[in-house]
């Protein structure tokens, strides 16, 4: 397998396969497979680069010309074949990264990856003495508020003084600005209310 990725110039492959054969081969290789799978790594060398692959967030899954190498932060140096590489990072809540890197010369190399998480904008247009509660914490004030979200649904409440409080949920999608004007109605005017006292006692009622 490692011969046949070494003759399609897929250079790191073959090393990591090298690797594995060797590691994982123990007494079923003989000196001579041994020594030929040392003498074929050697070889090879000087056609990879030694290079660290750092990204922002842990737990992400990294691909190396859509194969998936492992999960942040990787263990070591990645062996990548000299030239342009795809790098591509992926985890849930983040936007996915995907760019190309050139990769050159014997020196280690350092590939630097930093996720953005994923988000949306809302603008809201409120009553001038109104409070903006979301997901249960103040964010403000009226009359305008410029606020970032995650992805997802949020709870939102409007309180303002002699209003009738709006609470309502807003969904937040990536990438994207909303702009919402928010009316609270008027409290409704109280209700007089009038206690009569009837006295059933007297000397004409039996």
């Amino acid at each position: 397998v490692a011969v046949c990725q070494k003759d399609l110039r897929h250079y790191a492959r073959a090393a990591a396969t090298l690797g594995r054969y060797l590691a994982e081969g123990g007494e079923l290789l003989s000196p001579s497979d041994r020594h030929d799978a040392q003498d074929l790594s050697r070889a090879i060398a000087p056609f990879t680069v030694p290079t660290t692959i750092e990204v922002s967030e842990p737990g992400a899954q990294i691909w190396i010309d859509d194969a998936l190498v492992g999960q942040s932060p990787l263990p070591g140096l990645v062996a990548l074949d000299m030239g342009t590489r795809r790098v591509r990072a992926k985890k849930d809540g983040y936007r996915l990264f995907d760019g190309e890197f050139p990769v050159g010369g014997s020196a280690a190399t350092t590939i630097e990856v930093t996720l953005e998480r994923q988000g949306g904008h809302l603008q809201l247009n409120v009553p001038a003495d109104a409070t903006v509660w979301l997901d249960e914490r103040e964010a403000g004030r009226g009359p305008r508020l410029e606020v970032d979200l995650p992805v997802g649904a949020h709870a939102m409440r409007v309180l303002a003084p002699r209003r009738r409080p709006l609470q309502t949920d807003v969904v937040v999608e990536d990438g994207k600005s909303r702009a919402l004007d928010l009316a609270l109605e008027a409290e409704a005017a109280p209700v007089a209310e009038v206690h009569v006292a009837v006295n059933c006692e007297g000397p004409d009622l039996l």
